[in-house]
């Protein structure tokens, strides 16, 4: 600010008023005062609407001088004043206009109020009466710039005309225009400038904005595109072009470029740039570029993930999980066909080519339907989805077909749940389990013989079998179907070979089936691969038998167990199921058993309590129906317990009678021993302690005996006491009394117990003595001490009654 001059609103006037600095109240000195009278040399007023361009001029001595650039100056006489001279503007009258100049009258008329006190309210900084940078107003060191605060500072950077910053705080900041505002914030000037740092500890560099303690924006690059924002306490946008990390303890790695983590510890790792974490603890891991984890906990592990809900995770680069906890937790697949009840499908379009291009909607065991899907298109090339009411249309079609082929088929075929067309076929009554089978059985064979002929009339449908004249047709060696024997009625599900009937007979022992007699058949084809189902019904020959009786042999079973590899053996051999407890040995199977569970497996289960054992055996420890033994050590049987010379640690307090103590006990109950105990009498006698392995000694006198039977102490008063006086508080309470008999010996009761005892001359009352009560007439009525005298009337407990006509005196005792 100019030191001479300072231009204020007039709000009395309307206008700026130019007043000088060196104006001087007569009023107290103080800072706080603007003085009533105002010194104004050369001032020049101007309202808000246009201002003139006055250059007012830096202090000289004691004069003030006005320099006017630029305008023309006309006084009283209307003469014209160089504007780069120094004069005052004299003869101005009064105006009230608010584009007019004032005169000095007008000025001095202004009061303070009208000015405004000069005085910076609302304004304080406590440095604790310890001065320290800046204290002097020099902080600021770039043009244009503000530091306001203990140590607040603007400085220079290595950018060449650079001005402004604002620096407000404790040690706050800034270097080539930046903001730093708090405690230790630093706006540096990286690569450019402009930086913008709020918040205590904040850091920010070029173009960058860190807002809330300890947030840290770094930069790598040298304009706006490349800056970073770093919001939150402990947020950290790292040295990363283009980061934006928002949320307490935000972060991103440094030369993480273009990256954002939004949400509290969100966070993007080293290598994973072009990413983006929103949602708290959501987490881009290192080396996961190009990924997104959107939701509380979302985590992507490889590069071009999509993580989608709370805790969703992808471990597949470029595989996406959408939904809370849904996770790529297997690879995708290249499916290019399938091969389904022997059905080949094949030339399925888009099939991926890498492991991670998936999409996952849930997890193994928490699997989520897919509503809404639009029908997608169906063609050879067709990647789209398809959605149930597509496969539901296909379906009806393949259960039309299916129904229309066993209705054209018919002969009572039926289609089973899994959509399988299956016999028998019943054809002209006879049955067979496949059409090719009915067709060939519904046909008729006649071959030409040596004498025969056979001739098809396709008119008819008929054939014609034709013999030489004077031939005869012998029709013996032929294999005939067999005939019904009620109807004659041929059975061609069944044929039976003429020749010696067979016979078979079975060895009770070996099982085996001896079979004689019958029939052989021939030169017959093999039946071909047995396990083909179409070949089910071929015959077979021997060879195709024993092919299937080794087939069988050599696959035989295999043995697995918990561990290790599976045992192989042919059927006949043995397996050998071992253990290595020597013969003789006790041995049980009751605490064993053998289930067949649901997973087709044989599971051994031992008993969880066992019961019937000898005894356990491991290492030097021996368990069984004494107790339990270690060699050299302890134990613990039938007979007690024996620590064999061992520690016995971590032993509880005993609280009853029969625990065990521990050695804290016993070492309280040694401190009390050996503290002793203490004897002391009524006498005035010391106090005596009496340590472990004294004797105290109980004496008596001549009128007590003292004796003991073992640990019991016992002391006996003599029946006849030989005492000098007895002492029974006396008169005063001081002197004892003194006993003697009237007649007898010395004595409480006297010779025969009738004597009296004789205090000062007089008889001593006894409690039968009592007292005696008489009336003005009838008998004289005693009472011994200690029982009660009823003195009644006869008036009712409830009728009224006063004691207003009754006296008591005192007459003659």
């Amino acid at each position: 600010m100019n030191k001479v001059y300072r231009v204020i609103w007039n709000a009395s006037l309307g206008a700026w008023v130019a007043v000088s600095e060196l104006a001087k109240s007569k009023t107290k000195t103080t800072a706080k005062t603007v003085g009533t009278v105002v010194a104004i040399v050369g001032a020049v007023s101007f309202s808000a609407d246009a201002l003139a361009e006055i250059a007012i001029s830096e202090e000289m001595g004691n004069t003030a001088t006005s320099k006017v650039a630029n305008e023309e100056i006309i006084d009283a006489n209307g003469k014209k004043i160089d504007g780069n001279i120094n004069h005052p503007i004299a003869g101005l009258s009064a105006r009230v206009d608010g584009n007019n100049p004032l005169n000095v009258s007008q000025l001095n008329a202004v009061t303070p109020t009208a000015i405004g006190d000069t005085t910076l309210h609302y304004y304080s900084i406590n440095d604790n009466n310890v001065q320290g940078a800046n204290y002097k107003n020099d902080g600021a060191k770039v043009l244009n710039s503000i530091a306001i605060g203990i140590g607040a500072q603007t400085q220079v950077g290595s950018l060449p005309n650079i001005t402004g910053g604002i620096a407000i705080g404790e040690k706050a900041n800034v270097r080539n225009d930046g903001i730093a505002i708090g405690r230790n914030a630093f706006a540096n000037e990286g690569l450019d400038a402009g930086g913008v740092a709020i918040g205590n500890n904040s850091k920010a560099w070029a173009h960058s904005v860190a807002l809330g303690t300890n947030a840290i924006a770094d930069q790598g690059g040298v304009d706006i595109e490349n800056a970073s924002v770093a919001i939150g306490a402990k947020s950290n946008s790292g040295d990363s072009d283009g980061g934006v990390a928002i949320g307490i303890s935000a972060t991103i790695a440094d030369r993480t470029h273009d990256t954002v983590a939004i949400g509290r510890k969100a966070s993007v790792e080293t290598g994973a740039g072009k990413s983006l974490a929103l949602g708290s603890n959501s987490k881009i891991l290192a080396g996961a570029k190009e990924s997104t984890a959107l939701g509380f906990g979302a985590s992507v592990e490889k590069s071009n993930g999509t993580a989608i809900g709370n805790n969703a995770k992808v471990t597949y680069a470029k595989a996406t999980a959408i939904g809370s906890g849904a996770q790529t937790d297997s690879k995708a697949t290249q499916e290019n066909g399938v091969e389904v009840g022997g059905l080949k499908y094949q030339a399925f379009a888009g099939a991926t080519k890498d492991e991670g291009m998936q999409v996952s909607f849930g997890t193994k065991g928490n699997e989520r339907q897919l509503k809404n899907v639009a029908s997608g298109a169906i063609s050879a090339t067709s990647t789209d989805g398809i959605n149930g009411s597509q496969l539901f249309a296909t379906q009806t079609v393949i259960g039309n077909i299916a129904n229309s082929t066993k209705n054209m088929i018919g002969g009572g075929v039926t289609i089973d749940g899994g959509g399988n067309i299956t016999g028998p076929f019943v054809v002209n009554n006879n049955k067979y389990d496949n059409i090719a089978n009915a067709i060939e059985g519904e046909k008729t064979k006649v071959k030409e013989g040596a004498n025969t002929k056979v001739s098809f009339d396709k008119a008819t449908n008929t054939y014609t079998v034709s013999a030489d004249a004077g031939q005869t047709v012998d029709l013996d060696g032929l294999v005939k179907y067999d005939r019904d024997p009620i109807d004659g009625k041929v059975n061609k599900d069944k044929v039976t070979l003429e020749g010696t009937k067979a016979t078979a007979t079975k060895d009770p022992v070996t099982g085996d089936i001896t079979t004689k007699g019958g029939s052989s058949l021939t030169n017959v084809a093999t039946a071909g691969d047995y396990t083909d189902v179409n070949n089910a019904s071929n015959a077979v020959n021997a060879g195709d038998l024993n092919n299937a009786v080794v087939d069988v042999t050599n696959k035989g079973l295999s043995f697995a167990g918990n561990t290790g590899k599976p045992v192989q053996k042919k059927l006949g051999e043995t397996l050998d199921i071992v253990g290595t407890l020597a013969d003789g040995q006790a041995s049980s199977a009751e605490n064993i058993r053998t289930v067949a569970n649901d997973k087709g497996q044989l599971e051994i289960q031992l008993a969880k309590n066992l019961t019937g054992l000898e005894s356990v055996n491991v290492g030097d420890t021996v368990i069984n129906n004494v107790g339990l033994t270690i060699k050299d050590g302890p134990s613990i049987t039938v007979g007690g317990i024996n620590a064999g010379g061992k520690t016995i640690s971590n032993v509880a307090p005993g609280k009853d009678g029969k625990d065990a103590v521990n050695l804290d006990q016993l070492t309280d109950v040694k401190t009390t021993a050996e503290k002793g105990w203490n004897v002391s009498t009524d006498s005035a006698g010391k106090t005596s302690q009496v340590k472990p392995g004294d004797t105290v000694k109980f004496n008596g006198d001549n009128n007590i005996t003292v004796s003991n039977e073992g640990n019991n102490v016992k002391v006996e008063l003599s029946k006849n006491l030989n005492v000098d006086s007895i002492g029974l508080n006396g008169k005063d309470g001081k002197d004892g009394l003194t006993l003697t008999s009237g007649a007898g010996k010395p004595g409480v009761d006297g010779k025969d117990g009738i004597t009296r005892i004789i205090y000062e001359g007089q008889e001593v009352a006894t409690l039968k003595d009592g007292l005696k009560f008489a009336g003005n007439q009838g008998d004289v009525l005693a009472k011994q001490l200690n029982e009660t005298l009823n003195i009644e009337g006869a008036l009712a407990n409830d009728a009224d009654a006063s004691g207003a006509n009754l006296r008591v005196d005192s007459k003659d005792g």
